[in-house]
């Protein structure tokens, strides 16, 4: 069971990391994911 939690976590960590990318990616205010990912708590 946790690898499966595990593999969904990774998952869908990825896909956001495409989403912004994809959308925010000429947005000045976020240069990169990692600046995104600063501001959510995890």
């Amino acid at each position: 069971m946790q690898n499966f939690i595990e593999q969904q976590y990774n998952s869908l960590k990825i896909e956001l990391k495409e989403y912004y990318n994809r959308f925010l990616k000429e947005s000045e205010e976020y240069d990169s994911y990692n600046d995104i990912q600063e501001d959510f708590i995890f």
